[in-house]
Formats: C-alpha cells, sequence, structure tokens
C-alpha cells in the first residue's frame, strides 16, 4: 500500500513539474501576443522547442528571419535551449524512476553507444545539436550519465545558437528571391514526415 501510494506521489510530482513548464511557455506565448512582442513569442516557442517535444523549430527561425538581427536569434535561440535541456535532464530523470523505464534507463547506461559517447560527450552534443543529426539519443546519454550541468548548457548553447544563428542568415537571403513560402512548405514537409516515420515506428515497435 505504501508503496503505491509512494509511486502515485512520484507520478503526480512529474505531472506537476511539467505542467508548470508547459503553463509558463503558454503564458508567455500569450503575452508575447498582447504585446506584440516576436522576440518573446520565440522564447516561448523555443522553451518548448528545446525539449523532447516535437516542434518545428527550424521552419520557425525561417519565418521570423526578417523580423529579428540573425545574432539576436542564434543568441537568444541558443540560451532558451540551453535552459530547456536543463529543465528536461531532471524531468526525465524523475521519470525514468518508474519500473521498466528505470531499467531502460540502466541497460541504455551499459550500452556501447553510451560509453563511446562519454569519451567525448561535449564534443557529441556540440555537433549534434548544431548538424541534422538526431540530437535525442546524445541528450538522452547526458540524461542517463547526469551530465555536468555547465558542460551540457554550453554545448547546447554553442550547438543551437549557431545553427539558428546560420538559418536566420539563409533565411534573410531566400526572402530576396521570394522563395521563403517554399522553403517553409518544404521545411514543415519535412518535418511532418519525421514526426509520422517516428510515430509508424512505434506503432510497428508496439505490435
Amino acid at each position: 500500500m505504501s508503496k503505491s501510494i509512494e509511486v502515485s506521489s512520484k507520478t503526480k510530482k512529474v505531472f506537476i513539474k511539467g505542467g508548470i513548464y508547459v503553463s509558463v511557455c503558454v503564458v508567455l506565448y500569450l503575452f508575447s501576443l498582447v504585446i506584440d512582442s516576436t522576440i518573446v513569442e520565440y522564447i516561448s516557442l523555443m522553451l518548448l522547442a528545446g525539449t523532447f517535444l516535437p516542434m518545428p523549430a527550424d521552419t520557425y527561425v525561417l519565418f521570423i528571419s526578417g523580423d529579428i538581427d540573425p545574432i539576436v536569434i542564434g543568441v537568444v535561440g541558443g540560451i532558451v535551449n540551453a535552459v530547456a535541456i536543463i529543465f528536461e535532464k531532471y524531468w526525465l530523470k524523475d521519470v525514468m524512476k518508474f519500473g521498466a523505464l528505470e531499467k531502460f534507463s540502466v541497460f541504455f547506461s551499459n550500452s556501447k553507444f553510451t560509453k563511446y559517447m562519454n569519451k567525448g560527450m561535449f564534443l557529441s552534443l556540440l555537433i549534434s545539436g548544431f548538424s541534422f543529426f538526431p540530437h535525442e539519443p546524445f541528450r538522452l546519454v547526458a540524461v542517463v550519465k547526469n551530465y555536468n550541468d555547465f558542460k551540457y548548457f554550453m554545448a547546447t548553447f554553442l550547438g543551437r545558437g549557431f545553427r539558428y544563428y546560420l538559418l536566420a542568415i539563409f533565411g534573410d537571403e531566400i526572402r530576396k528571391y521570394d522563395m521563403l513560402g517554399l522553403v517553409l512548405f518544404l521545411s514543415l514537409l519535412g518535418f511532418f514526415w519525421g514526426v509520422f516515420k517516428m510515430a509508424r515506428k512505434k506503432s510497428n515497435e508496439d505490435s
């Protein structure tokens, strides 16, 4: 009985933490609409995009590239993403304390991929944050191995910040040729195709 109460308490704590975080993002977004601020809207969306939630962050950066200086987009995007992954790290650590997930955490911690990552964690996080390689597996290793918060923050800030800076410059350039609409469409198409493939893979694994 006491074990059941303990699990219930842990579950509530996880949902409360996640709920508060999402609520802050929603309030920030609504506030950005009230004051008509693109930068506040950017911050609110990046706080969500910096987590495991599937958000078309790259597409949004291209969309606002003409409204905000590329350097500001890069610096703010990098900082906000870094804040988001630090919250995500501690939230996921709570989630991984549950039954099967705890076993998965132990298994993943001892995998060859994780052991290889330990040799160059900072560089792996930096490159995956900047490039178009999937960032999630590397972030999961950082969570499981309880990677140093400051190093994790800096790797994300530099990787994501530089990525969004270059995307903003690219967005500025394609505006000159009236191709932003086409690029945004292709970007969204690629994003939703990726989400569809992930959902389909998960469905096949479950069956």
